[in-house]
């Protein structure tokens, strides 16, 4: 993903976040997506149509973001130690230019976007257990 890509993305979640204020973008319920939502979407959309180029490429980038967005809900729950997470994920920078987000985030995200098929893909990479925590979710 371009800086610029990461930027837009960033940019969004900061806007949805400050929307959110003063309760975080963390504790968004489903009911408040249409307003709150709105600047994820849109980056979500430009970072798409700034990768028209081929469908390939389309479906490669929001494999990304949506990578980008599970990977900072898992890393919200487990709060591993950041001493290590620095030095061995690869998402860490990334991920710390988001806000603190929940899986309605994504589901959202994933709805709005009509990304199910590459949500489910995704979904199927997980462990078996690991697949039942995040639908129970």
């Amino acid at each position: 993903m371009t800086l610029s890509a990461l930027n837009i993305l960033s940019l969004g979640f900061l806007l949805a976040n400050q929307i959110c204020q003063p309760e975080p973008l963390l504790s968004l319920k489903k009911e408040d997506w249409d307003w709150i939502g709105r600047p994820i979407v849109n980056a979500v959309k430009e970072i798409c149509e700034q990768s028209l180029r081929d469908s390939k490429d389309r479906v490669h980038w929001r494999k990304r973001m949506l990578c980008i967005v599970w990977s900072k809900i898992l890393e919200v729950r487990n709060r591993d130690d950041i001493d290590i997470r620095w030095k061995e994920d690869p998402l860490f920078a990334v991920q710390n230019s988001l806000p603190d987000i929940n899986h309605i985030v994504l589901f959202e995200l994933v709805k709005s976007m009509s990304f199910s098929t590459i949500y489910v893909e995704l979904l199927l990479c997980f462990q078996p257990a690991e697949r039942c925590e995040e639908l129970i979710i």
